[in-house]
């Protein structure tokens, strides 16, 4: 028999973890926004913005823009850019430029 106690502490284990995972889904959202917010702005007068179209040149100044606030993995995972690309863009402009 399970005492009122032990219902109230797996009520709360279960809210807890409720609620982290929302917090999770919340930083994934925001970070989804301000993506799109960056993909968006040069590209104001174009309809349809969408994160698939950009090439690895837009996808590099999107995650120089963003690496402040989020971890540069992350922005790799949701950008589906593979490190080496990213770098390799940034060899290319410091020869070039």
């Amino acid at each position: 028999m399970i005492n009122k106690h032990e219902e109230d502490t797996d009520d709360r284990n279960m809210l807890v973890s409720e609620i982290e995972s929302l917090k999770r889904k919340v930083c994934h959202l925001t970070l989804q926004r301000d993506l799109l917010e960056g993909v968006a702005e040069p590209i104001k007068k174009e309809t349809g913005v969408s994160l698939k179209n950009l090439t690895n040149k837009g996808k590099a100044i999107l995650i120089d823009a963003l690496k402040k606030e989020y971890e540069i993995k992350v922005l790799f995972v949701e950008l589906k850019i593979l490190p080496s690309s990213y770098f390799y863009k940034g060899k290319f402009n410091l020869i070039f430029n």
